[in-house]
């Protein structure tokens, strides 16, 4: 009796667990299906912005969204030495650059300066007898392809620089490479290898011709706009003021330098700092010279303010 009264139990509990089991799907599903009238509910009337994208739409219209891979290039860390294979940012674009304007487009076909050391710059590298991996002398010695000298040599100057020049170029070449890279040390290295106010402005003209951080701009304001900290700051304008410089609390000036009026020679527009801009006539005197770069010259007025007007526009007194 005992036995068949535990045979009998047995269907029993299998039958319960059959039960619990279709009764839990049937909670999971009316909870799924909760959810979807909830979720559709609340969705009712709005706007999707990208049906692609949109998980539940692709669901519902059994148009399941599509996996895509990308393949990324290595991550590496921008504007440090050396440059080699999978290198990536501002420096890699500079060589790259320097390299098509030397050689033409045809030494980057593919790529062109895209800021990433692929295989094609590393070929374009070695055909043209530089080394693979780049450090700071290699880096110059690509850059020099491209320096140009703003003296007239003599004829007894060699390879058609003289040594000064040569000296020019190269330290206007380790600023700029300095101040890239942002290493104050190497920086007030070069800037100490300025001694005069001549030679500064030597220096200042070649660096003009070249571009920092995407501008032209002169020494005192690339190297300055370079550090954010006042300590870098202080200590590149210690050096300014040793060359001979003269600081006003608001900008630098040459030592001596004979500021020249302008006035307009023809109808013209000048500009403030905000890019506000103003018609005036000819032959009105606009204020006192203090730069010109790349076109566009820079003056102060008798309100002391500072303002641009297109060099080819304007006469000196």
């Amino acid at each position: 009796m005992a036995n068949n009264q535990k045979y009998k139990t047995t269907p029993k509990t299998q039958s319960n667990k059959k039960t619990y089991v279709v009764l839990g799907i049937a909670l999971g599903t009316l909870s799924l299906a909760g959810f979807g009238y909830w979720y559709f509910k609340g969705r009712k009337g709005a706007v999707i912005e990208n049906k692609d994208t949109d998980l539940f739409h692709n669901m519902a219209s059994n148009n399941p969204p599509k996996l895509t891979t990308h393949t990324t290039k290595p991550s590496t860390v921008s504007n440090q030495f050396p440059l080699k294979l999978n290198s990536k940012g501002d420096l890699v674009k500079q060589l790259q650059n320097e390299l098509i304007k030397k050689y033409g487009n045809a030494i980057l076909p593919k790529y062109g300066a895209d800021g990433f050391f692929g295989k094609e710059l590393e070929t374009a590298l070695v055909s043209k007898g530089f080394s693979k991996t780049v450090d700071a002398t290699e880096f110059n010695k690509v850059v020099a392809l491209n320096s140009s000298a703003s003296e007239t040599p003599t004829p007894s100057t060699k390879n058609g620089l003289s040594d000064t020049v040569k000296e020019n170029i190269n330290i206007t070449k380790n600023i700029w490479l300095y101040s890239s890279t942002k290493n104050l040390t190497k920086l007030l290295e070069q800037l100490k290898r300025i001694t005069t106010i001549e030679e500064y402005k030597a220096v200042n003209d070649l660096f003009k011709t070249i571009r920092l951080h995407g501008v032209r701009q002169t020494i005192v304001n690339g190297t300055l706009n370079s550090f954010s900290d006042d300590t870098s700051k202080q200590l590149i304008r210690q050096e300014f003021t040793r060359i001979g410089l003269k600081y006003d609390g608001d900008k630098w000036t040459l030592s001596g330098f004979f500021k020249r009026q302008i006035f307009t020679r023809q109808p013209t527009v000048i500009r403030n700092r905000y890019n506000a801009q103003l018609e005036v006539p000819t032959n009105t005197i606009l204020g006192e010279e203090q730069d010109s770069i790349n076109g566009i010259t820079t003056f102060r007025t008798i309100n002391n303010e500072v303002l641009t007007v297109p060099t080819k526009h304007i006469h000196y007194v």
